[in-house]
């Protein structure tokens, strides 16, 4: 908690006044935070229909196992960039709390 009892109530330097809070901020990155992973599970739930619909065309074991290997590659890349969205707005979060406590 920001030290206040020194503060000057005409005092016009901002440098001396406590960092208001942005609960509109943090709100903007919760959001930014769960967005990902909302469309990650669309576009699994629709790549999933589309992976069933694909073994049920192929014609032979290798094209299964391309199918296969095609939609899994795809899965993993995109659960590793929501992971990597989740950490970077994990990491703005913090920095704003550390800058916010230091101020």
């Amino acid at each position: 908690m920001p030290r206040t009892e020194n503060i000057d109530p005409d005092d016009t330097d901002d440098r001396r006044r406590p960092a208001k809070s942005s609960p509109g901020r943090l709100n903007v990155l919760r959001i930014v935070g769960i967005v990902p992973w909302v469309l990650l599970f669309v576009i699994i739930t629709a790549g999933g229909l589309l992976f069933v619909m694909s073994l049920a065309k192929a014609t032979s074991a290798a094209q299964e196992a391309a199918n296969g290997v095609v939609f899994s590659t795809i899965f993993i890349g995109l659960y590793i960039f929501t992971r990597c969205v989740e950490k970077v707005v994990a990491g703005v979060d913090r920095i704003q709390t550390n800058r916010r406590r230091s101020s």
